[in-house]
């Protein structure tokens, strides 16, 4: 049995998508131009609407195997037999939805707890047999999705799959530093190669002042002459890729000063000079 989502499933989910999408960028300021896609992976959040079908599953599956099911069905056989159709043939008991989704979920391969089991011990054990082939299948959909989507691309390059890793470049460190490093990351940012492809007005073309190239985030942190002075703050990492700069906690707390240091972006000339690195209180920090 094939299951196919419906032209209004599809519709929830792009609302979820877009509340989700604005949520995001209020709390790793990013720019509106940072896909949903990048930002979900970057703060190793779940897809909303993955997650609302997953909890979904796990509250369905639950009231079944608690006897709710064998109510519903019951009901539907008392209803069957006091009701006649057209013809006066006594209606048939339609499949009930949980039905479907219980089969489904055995199609998947998705673990079924035993409904008959009565140890308090054994329940607790099997729940989170379930709970983990759950959690397991739709950690492969998130990821088959991120492999597939056009999306966030930038991001693709740090983060092939989904991982939790993600969120220790931003675990106990500022708001501004997140900022700055993810518009770093997802190459949404301030520079003139952005801006021109954005079709900013006044941005005219994607060369860097230097004239020596488009100023993208790897020119304007490794290659731009106009700032080789600052660019001694990245020490060791002035000869390493922009990946390994930009994807280690030291790289990046480098990157973070060189980009203050450089006072390049109008919007974070507030923090020159300073060293806002470190927090408890505002960077992206997730503890599960």
């Amino acid at each position: 049995m094939a299951w196919y989502p419906t032209t209004k499933a599809i519709t929830l989910g792009k609302n979820l998508q877009s509340i989700q999408g604005k949520f995001l960028r209020v709390v790793a300021g990013a720019y509106r131009a940072t896909s949903t896609e990048a930002l979900e992976i970057e703060t190793f959040i779940e897809p909303l609407d993955l997650y609302a079908e997953r909890i979904a599953l796990l509250g369905i599956t639950r009231q079944v195997q608690r006897g709710q099911g064998d109510k519903i069905k019951a009901l539907g056989r008392t209803l069957a037999a006091k009701t006649q159709g057209k013809r006066g043939r006594r209606r048939q008991i339609p499949t009930h939805s949980f039905e479907k989704v219980i089969e489904r979920q055995k199609q998947q391969d998705i673990y079924i707890p035993d409904a008959l089991l009565t140890s308090r011990d054994l329940i607790s054990t099997t729940w989170n047999r379930y709970k983990k082939s759950l959690d397991a299948y739709y950690a492969i959909r998130w990821r088959e999705r991120w492999q597939k989507t056009e999306k966030g691309r930038t991001i693709a390059r740090y983060r092939p799959y989904p991982t939790r890793e993600a969120v220790q470049l931003y675990k106990d460190r500022t708001r501004v530093f997140s900022t700055i490093l993810i518009l770093l990351r997802t190459g949404k940012i301030g520079l003139r190669a952005f801006l021109f492809g954005m079709k900013v007005p006044g941005i005219e073309d994607p060369q860097c002042e230097c004239q020596q190239g488009e100023e993208t985030v790897q020119h304007y942190v490794l290659e731009c002459t106009k700032w080789s002075q600052q660019r001694d703050i990245l020490g060791a990492y002035r000869d390493r890729s922009l990946g390994d700069i930009l994807g280690s906690r030291e790289g990046s707390q480098k990157v973070v000063e060189f980009l203050l240091a450089t006072g390049r972006l109008e919007q974070f000339k507030a923090f020159e000079g300073l060293s806002p690195m470190y927090s408890t209180s505002t960077g992206i920090n997730r503890e599960e």
